[in-house]
């Protein structure tokens, strides 16, 4: 959904640049005003539209909800498990548990640093910011489908390590031109709290690794975007 919603954000940061002066207000608080909007309506729809269980689902049949209550009930939703130090320490002890982590860096750190940099780069090529703004809607169109594809894909061979090895490749040439195995709820809530705390953090740093003193090469921030794809692909591989 982050893909497709980047395609959208695009277009409508490409539109939203010829309202600039309207109402007096300058183009990048229309941006807050139209997005906010939409978020306030689809926020007060969810309340109604979003069952609280499978079973109050009214898009489901009766098999369906049969077949995702049992696996509710047999534990592949998780219920609430409580604090305790022992999940703790063994997800910090498993070097499975960093692997993926570390993945999840090669992913987000990458794809925050050039997402937030991608019109800025462009801008810097000579195109206006109007254009560089709407040349960055087919990026994320085909980055949308290709999700969908290789999610589907997976799901059919029962496999990951293979498509994040392939994406994250994908990923090295586009530069240069969760994992829910671990044993036991409270070891896994930890394993994933500790995972999502890494990629998290990396989102902050990818956000500041294109200089623009270094335009228009970006050696520190191809660089680092480099290392950390390479190092998901080496993991992957680790993991398969």
């Amino acid at each position: 959904m982050g893909s497709l919603s980047g395609s959208f954000t695009g277009l409508i940061a490409y539109g939203v640049a010829h309202m600039d002066g309207r109402a007096g207000l300058a183009a990048w608080r229309w941006i807050f005003i139209l997005e906010g909007l939409v978020t306030v309506a689809f926020a007060s729809l969810i309340i109604w539209i979003l069952p609280n269980s499978p079973s109050d689902s009214r898009w489901l049949s009766d098999d369906e909800k049969e077949l995702l209550s049992s696996i509710c009930s047999s534990g592949g939703a998780s219920p609430h498990v409580a604090f305790r130090k022992e999940y703790l320490y063994a997800a910090f002890k498993d070097v499975n548990v960093w692997m993926v982590g570390m993945m999840g860096v090669g992913t987000v750190l990458p794809l925050y640093g050039f997402s937030y940099t991608l019109p800025t780069i462009l801008t810097q090529l000579g195109y206006t910011a109007e254009t560089a703004q709407l040349m960055t809607v087919p990026i994320y169109a085909v980055s949308a489908v290709t999700t969908l594809a290789v999610a589907w894909i997976s799901d059919r061979i029962r496999r990951r390590a293979p498509a994040i090895m392939i994406c994250f490749t994908i990923a090295f040439v586009g530069l240069l031109t969760e994992s829910n195995n671990t044993a036991g709820r409270g070891k896994r809530a930890m394993s994933s709290a500790l995972e999502l705390t890494m990629a998290n953090i990396s989102a902050a740093i990818g956000t500041n690794i294109f200089l623009g003193r270094e335009a228009p090469n970006y050696p520190t921030g191809f660089g680092i975007s480099f290392f950390t794809v390479g190092l998901g692909i080496v993991l992957a591989g680790l993991l398969w």
